[in-house]
């Protein structure tokens, strides 16, 4: 939200651009808030809250704001959990120690999605022989390499 709603008054360059589009956004924010828009619930996301104009935060708008913290060790071993649900993992992996890493380096969900993802195919990728699909286990190093990998 914050790429089209950003504060008027830190436009810059393409000022006229920005303007055109937030103005058109707001006018359309206000039909869904007419009785024309009964039963539509409208849903935006940005990382950057400060940024929004504060004509589209009004009542009317959008006027409710839920933060939505970075994930803890808890949450990032379950987010770890449901994307390595279906992989064998090796018995080195530990995704308590795992979560502990990614937290310190201030992963999100997203990012943790994206190692499981990454160990899985880091793995298939280092298997040089022809292989049965269920012989394959997710070692603890592959997990450290995909963390390596995002690191950079």
């Amino acid at each position: 939200m914050d790429a089209l709603a950003c504060n008027r008054e830190d436009e810059g360059d393409g000022g006229d651009v920005h303007s055109r589009v937030l103005s058109t956004l707001l006018n359309e924010m206000d039909g869904v808030s007419s009785n024309r828009g009964r039963g539509v619930l409208v849903v935006a996301a940005t990382n950057r809250m400060h940024t929004i104009d504060a004509a589209l935060l009004r009542p009317g708008r959008l006027e409710e704001h839920i933060l939505l913290d970075m994930p803890g060790i808890a949450d990032i071993e379950d987010i770890m959990r449901m994307h390595t649900a279906k992989m064998p993992l090796g018995k080195d992996v530990d995704l308590t120690d795992l979560a502990e890493v990614l937290f310190e380096l201030e992963a999100n969900g997203a990012i943790v999605e994206g190692i499981c993802r990454e160990a899985c195919l880091l793995t298939i990728r280092n298997i040089v022989k022809p292989f049965d699909i269920n012989d394959l286990v997710v070692p603890k190093s592959s997990f450290e390499e995909a963390i390596c990998r995002w690191k950079r």
